[in-house]
């Protein structure tokens, strides 16, 4: 009945309920025409021009960005090759030896059979093991001349199945010893 009641001095407070509309706040009725209300919508901010032109804004910096991260993981690429190259690393496993099969014709899209020389990775995957290689490999000559151990991390493949974890590994255990590598 109390419920009843407030909603019967809304409507006086404001007019008739079926052309206003009643938003309580708290113990406050504020009352807005139903009119004010309908007219301020969202169509009228947003128009179907200005939302394919938002579209294709959004849709052309998306594309621009994947196409900078795509440039920007082939350098990486580059640079960390370079890096092993100098250092003499070897990254042989990284490609295949040999071509990898024939032709499937059942498969749908860009797919084509890995030929001798293709990289067994991606441009992303590929960068992350370089840069680790030569982390691990730098890591490996701080760890001589500090006389820290490190055969267990080569031979215990089981626990240390990538190269990023040995790295990881070997940099804790220089870490401990007192010795700090400098990774980029």
């Amino acid at each position: 009945m109390a419920s009843a009641r407030c909603a019967n001095a809304r409507e006086l407070a404001c007019g008739r309920a079926s052309s206003n509309r009643v938003a309580s706040r708290g113990r406050r009725a504020v009352c807005a025409p139903r009119r004010a209300v309908e007219s301020s919508g969202l169509s009228e901010i947003v128009t179907l021009d200005s939302g394919i032109k938002a579209g294709f804004i959004v849709f052309g910096a998306r594309v621009a960005a994947l196409g900078l991260g795509k440039a920007k993981q082939g350098s990486d690429v580059d640079r960390a090759l370079e890096d092993c190259a100098a250092r003499g690393i070897d990254v042989s496993d990284l490609y295949y030896a040999e071509d990898q099969g024939e032709q499937r014709w059942y498969l749908v899209g860009n797919w084509k059979v890995p030929r001798a020389g293709d990289a067994k990775y991606g441009d992303g995957r590929m960068s992350q093991e370089l840069k680790s290689r030569v982390r691990y490999h730098d890591a490996k000559a701080v760890a001589d001349e500090a006389g820290v151990s490190y055969v267990d991390i080569d031979e215990h493949t089981a626990l240390y199945p990538t190269t990023p974890k040995r790295a990881l590994e070997l940099r804790r255990r220089l870490t401990a010893a007192g010795f700090e590598t400098k990774w980029d």
